[in-house]
């Protein structure tokens, strides 16, 4: 039986992990203290009633990319759940 060689890049691998705008966003990882903003942003939503709010982190990144690509609230919902349903086909998550 012939197996595939893992360590060989696929062309999923080159098409996620060299895109311009995928470094981008690494870089602005990289640069920013998400811990020192996830301390800072920990005390929202402690409500004991009502629905469960999202983590505040993921919120507050998802307002920086819809400041950063000019987003309004729709497309950033409509572009955060394309691009998930397509790391999921593509088995990326």
């Amino acid at each position: 039986m012939v197996w595939k060689n893992i360590t060989q890049r696929s062309f999923a691998d080159d098409l996620v992990k060299n895109h311009k705008a995928v470094e981008e966003l690494d870089d602005a990882h990289d640069l920013i203290n998400w811990s020192r903003i996830e301390s800072l942003l920990k005390e929202i939503h402690v409500k004991s009633q009502g629905e469960k709010a999202w983590p505040p982190l993921m919120m507050y990144k998802a307002l920086l990319l819809q400041s950063w690509y000019s987003l309004s609230d729709p497309a950033l919902e409509k572009n955060s759940l394309v691009i998930y349903c397509f790391a999921v086909l593509l088995v990326l998550a």
